[in-house]
C-alpha cells in the first residue's frame, strides 16, 4: 500500500479548529489524531487520579502527604529541613506554621519559590482543581536543589524510620515509573555537585540533547529542540527504545517515535504524507510532555467496470499503535507493583464508574485493536482477531466520543534561555483538515468469478480520507502560558503567524 497526501497548497480551509468533533469525523474512517486525542484525555484524567493515590493515598501505599508529614515532625523547628517541609505543607493548607519561627523558616523556601513564576505557576492539567494546584505547587517547591545541610537533615530523619524511608522510597519509585528517572539524585544518595533534591524532577531524552549540546553556552536564537529530537531519530542517533529505568513517558516518545519512520511491512508513505505525520510526532511530543509537566525538568453490453481500492479505516501506523499499547502496559504494571490492586479497583474518576485497572486495560485494548486493524489492513497474516473486534466496536461509537470534544490547545516549556529571559515552549495551537490519498504500491493479485468474468473491465483505485493534521509551533516567550491563557490568544489570533505574534509579545 502507498499513502499520500494530495491535497494541493495553499489549502482549501485555512481556519484552526479547536476541537476533533468541530471537524465532522464520522466513524467511517478514524484519523489518526482522534486516537491520539483519546490517549491524550485519558493520559490526563489517568495522572490525575495517580496525583490524588500517591498524595492521599489508599489501602497498603502511605500518601506522600502523610510520608513528610511523619518525616516533619522530627525535624527541628528553626532549620532549613524543617522549614522546607512547612513551607510545602503551607502550599497544601494555603496557611502558614502559628509558630513564627517555624514560619518565618517556610518563608524562606517560599519567597524565592513564588517569585518564580515558571515554576511555581501550575499549568496542563493541573488547573483543573484546587487539589491539583495544590500538588502541583508542593511537588514543585520539593524539586528545589538543596543544601548539603538540609540534604543531610532529611536523609538521617529518614534513616531513623525504616518504614517511613521504604515508603519514601515507594513513592519515588511510583514517580519515575510514571514520569521517568529522575535528573538529579534523592536525599538518600550521596551529595551531589549538582544539588540533591527531596522529590526530584525527572529527565527526559530531549532535556539529555539540550544538555549535550549547550552545556557551557546559550541556544542559538530560533532553535528547535523538536527539530532536533526529529533529525536524530530519523538518521538514529537517537534510539528511543526505553532503557530498563526509564519511565511511561519515554514509553510515549518511543511510541511517537514510529510516526518519523512509518514504513512497516505492506506499507510506503510518499513525501507529503511524511511531512504530515511528522507534525503528528510533534503534536504526540507536546501533548504528552505537557500531560507531565509538572514532573519533567522543563493512509450483452459495455464491460463491467471493476474499481478496486484499498480497504482502511484507520492511518496504517501498526507499530506505533503497538508501542502506545506497550506503554500502557508498563504504566499498569509499574502501578500494580508500587500502589498495589487495593488501588488499582479505586473509581477511576468523579464522572467515570470504572476502575482504574479497567480504564487502563481499556486504553490497551484500544490501541491493540488499532494495530490490529492495521495489519488487517495492510495484508498481514499475524492479526489478533479479538483485538480487532474490540477497535471495531469502539470505532463504531465513536462519534460521540467524549475526548473529541475536549480543546487539544495546549503549551508546554521546553528550556529556558537565561541569557536572553525567556523561554522556548512547543504548543499546540489547533487542528487542520488534510485530504490523504491511498493507493496500491504493489498491484494484488484478483480473480473475477461469475458469467461476465471475461468481460469485466479491472481497474485499482486510490481512496482519499480526511486527517486531522495538528498545528505546533515553538516560540520564545517571557512567561509560559497556561491553556486558558493559550486558547484565549488563538481565540482572539486565529491565524498562526498572529498566534505566534502574540505569544511572543
Amino acid at each position: 500500500m502507498h499513502a499520500e497526501l494530495t491535497e494541493p497548497e495553499p489549502r482549501d480551509d485555512p481556519r484552526l479548529y479547536a476541537r476533533i468533533a468541530d471537524l465532522g469525523v464520522d466513524a467511517r474512517f478514524t484519523p489518526l489524531f482522534a486516537l491520539r486525542s483519546v490517549a491524550k484525555s485519558f493520559d490526563d484524567a489517568l495522572l490525575a487520579r495517580i496525583e490524588h493515590l500517591a498524595h492521599e493515598g489508599m489501602g497498603t501505599y502511605r500518601g506522600l502527604y502523610d510520608v513528610l508529614g511523619a518525616l516533619r515532625v522530627k525535624l527541628a523547628v528553626g532549620t532549613s529541613a524543617r522549614g522546607l517541609l512547612d513551607a510545602a505543607q503551607s502550599l497544601v493548607d494555603d496557611a502558614l506554621p502559628t509558630d513564627r519561627v517555624a514560619a518565618l523558616g517556610a518563608r524562606k523556601h517560599l519567597a524565592p519559590f513564588q517569585l518564580a513564576r515558571e515554576r511555581s505557576t501550575p499549568i496542563g492539567f493541573y488547573t483543573r482543581s484546587d487539589a491539583l494546584r495544590r500538588i502541583f505547587r508542593h511537588d514543585r517547591l520539593l524539586q528545589t536543589p538543596l543544601e548539603a545541610e538540609t540534604r543531610e537533615a532529611l536523609a538521617a530523619a529518614l534513616g531513623e524510620d525504616s518504614t517511613l524511608r521504604a515508603d519514601y522510597e515507594r513513592h519515588l519509585a511510583l514517580v519515575a515509573g510514571v514520569t521517568n528517572r529522575f535528573a538529579l539524585p534523592s536525599v538518600l544518595a550521596p551529595e551531589d555537585r549538582r544539588g540533591n533534591a527531596l522529590l526530584p524532577a525527572s529527565t527526559a531524552r530531549e532535556n539529555e540533547i539540550l544538555e549535550e549540546l549547550f552545556a557551557s553556552t546559550a541556544p542559538p536564537s530560533g532553535f528547535s529542540l523538536v527539530g532536533e529530537l526529529v533529525s536524530r531519530i530519523r538518521d538514529g542517533r537517537l534510539d528511543t527504545a526505553p532503557r530498563s529505568d526509564e519511565g511511561f513517558y519515554v514509553h510515549q516518545l518511543h511510541a511517537a517515535a514510529s510516526l518519523l519512520r512509518p514504513e512497516t511491512t505492506g506499507l510506503t508513505v510518499g513525501p507529503r504524507y511524511r511531512a504530515f505525520l511528522e507534525q503528528a510526532f510533534r503534536a504526540a511530543f507536546t501533548t504528552a510532555r505537557e500531560s507531565h509537566a509538572k514532573q519533567l525538568n522543563v493512509a450483452a453490453g459495455a464491460a463491467i467496470r471493476i474499481v478496486v481500492t484499498p480497504e482502511i479505516s484507520l492511518e496504517p501506523l501498526p507499530e506505533h499503535y503497538r508501542r502506545t499499547a506497550d506503554a500502557y502496559a508498563f504504566l499498569r504494571e509499574t502501578l500494580t507493583c508500587v500502589l498495589g490492586h487495593e488501588a488499582l479497583a479505586a473509581a477511576f474518576g468523579s464522572h467515570d464508574a470504572r476502575t482504574l485497572d479497567d480504564a487502563l486495560r481499556a486504553m490497551i485494548h484500544l490501541f491493540r485493536g488499532a494495530e490490529a486493524v492495521a495489519k488487517d489492513e495492510l495484508g498481514l497474516t499475524d492479526v489478533d482477531a479479538d483485538a480487532r473486534a474490540v477497535f471495531r466496536d469502539w470505532q463504531s461509537r465513536s462519534a460521540t466520543e467524549p475526548a473529541f470534544t475536549e480543546d487539544v490547545r495546549v503549551a508546554v516549556p521546553l528550556f529556558h534561555d537565561r541569557s536572553r529571559r525567556t523561554y522556548r515552549i512547543s504548543a499546540l495551537i489547533g487542528l487542520q483538515r488534510r485530504r490523504w490519498t491511498v493507493s496500491y504500491a504493489t498491484t494484488p493479485k484478483l480473480q473475477v468469478l461469475g458469467e461476465d468474468a471475461a468481460s469485466a473491465n479491472v481497474s485499482f483505485g486510490s481512496r482519499t480520507e480526511t486527517l486531522i493534521e495538528p498545528v505546533t509551533i515553538e516560540v520564545d516567550v517571557r512567561e509560559v502560558p497556561t491553556r486558558e491563557t493559550l486558547r484565549a490568544i488563538c481565540d482572539r489570533e486565529r491565524s498562526i503567524d498572529a498566534i505566534c505574534a502574540a505569544l511572543v509579545a
